[in-house]
């Protein structure tokens, strides 16, 4: 091996060293300093992400979820959108429950978990293909 090559071979192994115990004594990040995830948080609602009733119409098979309104954070601005859908979206609020009300399969579900339909103000669907309704 030439001089060039164990000069530069012997300047890797040293830096490499100093940064391997740059690394080695850095600190672990705190576990009580981790953010948490608000299971009440909705995340983003708008209402062309809501549901549309033939949406709700050919849904034929999935999980569903149920939220009542009343127990997302006041802080959730969906809180504010959700509670209000019956006044601003009076239609739209009522083609969802009649459809609803038309699919045998999804009603059944919705009533074994004692849920209202005239409750039901909104219905999500997540990435995962579970539906959330949201009663008042």
């Amino acid at each position: 091996m030439n001089r060039t090559a164990k000069a530069s071979l012997a300047s890797f192994l040293a830096l490499s060293m100093f940064a391997g115990g740059a690394c080695a004594s850095d600190k672990a990040p705190d576990p009580t300093k981790r953010q948490t995830i608000d299971q009440n948080a909705t995340g983003s609602i708008n209402t062309e992400s809501l549901m549309r009733s033939d949406m709700v119409s050919a849904w034929q098979a999935g999980k569903i979820k149920v939220v009542a309104i009343s127990t997302l954070n006041d802080v959730d601005p969906n809180k504010t959108l959700l509670r209000n859908q019956t006044k601003t979206n009076p239609a739209q609020v009522a083609a969802l429950q009649a459809a609803i009300q038309n699919n045998s399969a999804l009603k059944s579900q919705l009533e074994a978990q004692s849920v209202q339909l005239r409750n039901i103000v909104a219905a999500v669907l997540s990435a995962d293909g579970t539906v959330t309704f949201y009663v008042k």
